[in-house]
């Protein structure tokens, strides 16, 4: 834990487009990508409708069924993360929330299963959602994620003394307060113009006044992006670490499946796992916590003489 001067750094961006049907969503998602970097890859979940614009924007698409689970969204990103994409879009992030198999759709099953306890249902979903939104912020590559719009209501005292709902414009669908996990929220219009309805860049100031979303858009984030001090990698702060943290994981998962441990060997190769914590995520801590338990526990039967 230590006390430092606060200092500007390179950033990967991390951006919302929502907007309703027709609005342009996936078109500027790849519009943008295709500026900020020379390798895209779409996460689909739209049934296909990123690969329309195939004549017009240079991608590589994942194409994501149902169930839209939050660990299936985990896995994709994952997955093209390692394979080293400059720009990654997911469009769309909605049927994470609403969709088969989405957090909804999970927390409705688990909840008649259980005789309606939605919240125990919800102490199960949320977790995963968590790790959802922590891989879309730790990712390596710039994130675009497209959001369907709904029409948003709040309840407000009428003449009358009684609360009324009253329309507020369009919200995401998705979680609320998913808009805090951005840098950036760009809301489409039926015109392909946007407004930034939150911007932590100071590029935006056009919360009341559409405009169009194009290269130059894209030009100036990729300025205010690649401002500043060059983040230190894991590899820097961890100069004994020589590989990316995904490989770290691999050589960890590797050693710890196929070399022949005492028990007190495996509690000191634990202890140098934990010490490299930061260059693994959630997920492969998790795993590499899976792996080593099973391994500890079969050492103990043999050394019981419960197994030989």
């Amino acid at each position: 834990m230590e006390i430092v001067k606060a200092k500007k750094s390179q950033q990967k961006l991390r951006l919302g487009i929502s907007g309703a049907s027709g609005s342009g969503k996936t078109y500027s998602a790849l519009l943008l990508a295709n500026s900020l970097g020379s390798k895209v890859c779409v996460i689909d979940t739209e049934q296909g409708s990123a690969s329309l614009y195939a004549d017009k924007f240079e991608f590589d698409v994942l194409e994501l069924t149902a169930p839209y689970s939050s660990e299936r969204y985990v896995e994709a990103l994952k997955r093209v993360e390692m394979a080293g994409y400059d720009v990654i879009v997911i469009d769309s992030l909605s049927h994470n929330w609403n969709q088969a198999g989405g957090c909804l759709d999970s927390v409705n099953k688990m909840s008649e299963s259980s005789r309606g306890n939605s919240y125990t249902a919800w102490g199960k979903v949320t977790p995963q959602y968590d790790k959802l939104i922590h891989s879309i912020l730790a990712c390596k590559a710039h994130v675009i994620t497209t959001m369907r719009s709904k029409t948003a209501y709040e309840l407000v005292e009428n003449d009358k003394g009684k609360l009324a709902p009253v329309k507020r414009g369009l919200a995401p669908i998705q979680r609320d307060g998913i808009e805090y996990e951005f840098t950036l929220m760009f809301d489409l219009d039926q015109n392909h113009n946007f407004i930034c309805t939150k911007d932590r860049t100071g590029l935006f100031g056009n919360i009341d006044i559409p405009e169009p979303l194009n290269s130059e858009i894209a030009s100036k984030l990729l300025t205010w992006l690649n401002s500043g001090e060059t983040k230190l990698s894991h590899v820097d702060k961890h100069f004994e670490i020589e590989e990316e943290p995904s490989e770290v994981f691999l050589a960890f998962k590797k050693k710890i499946e196929t070399e022949a441990f005492t028990l007190h060997a495996l509690d000191v190769f634990a202890q140098k796992i934990g010490a490299n914590k930061d260059l693994l995520s959630s997920n492969e801590l998790e795993e590499l916590r899976a792996i080593f338990k099973e391994v500890k526990t079969n050492l103990n039967k043999i050394e019981q003489g419960e197994i030989n």
